[in-house]
């Protein structure tokens, strides 16, 4: 099986990058002969022999299922399962040590009571997913190199938080090849959610299906609908509903996976509404006050300079991966529109980070300088500005303003 051509292939081109950013090959290779463990909670039961392994003797209906899920995914590699008790997680990936054990899938008994056969399938095959799509192995080294999560540099944090929201869509691909159901793939889904049984809510999975274009719509429409790190039940299921009509999925039959251009055009266009990567409120006004601030400066003059472009796309990418698509959303909007998007974002940022509002000043006023030439209408716009938003006075603005123009500004003539 061409897995490689099944993942999605935004989820590839991250997951390298992220993987090379942090030179993973090398630091798996310390950790292996370091013989360095975590020791996640799960593992360290199993090694103390407090879980059970699952097995054709002791667990032979569960052994049934997992070796089931592994030939339908082709999965050549060893693999343990094994089931767990007052685990954290459902259902939990440890990634192996080559030549010193085989990765491990834990799952919780609970969960294991609440989910038939098809539903199981569902879950191991989206576990196996992380295995082939070496998910488990990069959060592994980057949980071993960032173990404080605020240490992870703001731009590689957004492409990790993208990239993890692309991979779970990848790994419910290798899920569906194992159970190709949507209505069970939905119960799953709502039980997972939820931690209930369907049935005792008199839930149909038919109707949880049939209202999910809805929800979606809705769930899309919100104002903030990406700050969640991973996506929403009915992205995920329209994601899965995507790849199950599509000729890619189709061509596996016949063993020769094929490239579906539609299907990556259906996917690029689901996934882009997740295009703005922040981790809290405060970063996403900050990427609101880039894009609308920079939109006011630029048009002030009554165009918008190719250098002043440049410049708003250099500030934005270290927030999004996609900053140009961002700021010609920006850009998109009436001039009144942009201003109150400026002046709301601003002020939350003031407040709640004080220090920042010399250095988002000197951005716009950079902003202005940035086509080598000082313009009146852009100097009332900054004096403007300066006064209703940061709240300085003539005297203030003007000084802040020479000092930016002595340091930084070079006139075009040179």
């Amino acid at each position: 099986m061409n897995y490689e051509k099944i993942r999605i292939n935004l989820e590839q081109q991250l997951g390298n990058e992220i993987f090379q950013a942090v030179q993973g090959g090398i630091i798996l290779e310390i950790l292996k002969v370091a013989k360095f463990e975590d020791m996640e909670l799960d593992y360290q039961k199993i090694i103390d022999g407090k879980h059970s392994r699952v097995t054709a003797s002791v667990s032979p209906r569960l052994n049934e299922i997992c070796q089931e899920v592994t030939n339908s995914l082709e999965y050549k590699g060893e693999i343990d399962f094994y089931i767990v008790k007052q685990s954290e997680k459902a259902i939990n990936t440890i990634p192996g040590i080559t030549g010193e054990r085989a990765p491990i899938i834990a799952m919780n008994s609970d969960l294991i009571e609440h989910l038939d056969g098809s539903e199981l399938r569902f879950v191991i095959g989206y576990e196996l997913g992380k295995l082939i799509t070496r998910y488990a192995d990069i959060k592994r080294v980057l949980k071993f190199v960032f173990p404080v999560y605020d240490a992870i540099p703001l731009l590689l944090r957004n492409k990790i938080n993208f990239w993890e929201k692309l991979s779970e869509l990848s790994s419910d691909r290798f899920a569906w090849i194992a159970s190709p159901n949507i209505n069970k793939i939905a119960s799953c889904l709502y039980k997972l959610s939820s931690r209930l049984d369907d049935d005792k809510f008199d839930v149909i999975a038919e109707d949880y299906w049939e209202t999910n274009e809805k929800i979606l719509e809705n769930y899309l429409q919100e104002e903030n609908p990406d700050e969640l790190t991973y996506p929403v039940n009915p992205l995920r299921l329209k994601a899965i509903e995507l790849f199950g009509k599509s000729e890619l999925y189709k061509s596996l039959a016949n063993g020769a996976v094929i490239d579906d251009s539609r299907l990556s055009r259906e996917m690029d266009e689901l996934v882009s509404n997740f295009i703005t990567l922040f981790d809290t409120e405060l970063d996403r006004q900050r990427l609101i006050f880039i894009a609308s601030g920079g939109a006011l400066i630029a048009r002030a003059d009554k165009k918008i300079d190719a250098s002043e472009y440049e410049k708003m796309l250099k500030v934005l990418s270290n927030y999004t991966l996609f900053p140009e698509r961002v700021l010609n959303i920006a850009l998109s909007n009436e001039n009144e529109t942009i201003r109150e998007m400026f002046e709301k974002s601003a002020e939350m940022i003031i407040q709640q980070d004080p220090q920042e509002k010399i250095a988002m000043y000197k951005y716009l006023i950079a902003l202005a300088l940035a086509d080598n030439e000082i313009m009146m209408s852009e100097m009332r716009e900054l004096f403007g500005i300066g006064k209703r938003i940061f709240g300085y006075n003539e005297t203030e603005i003007a000084q802040i303003i020479a000092k930016e123009i002595q340091e930084n500004f070079i006139h075009k003539a040179y």
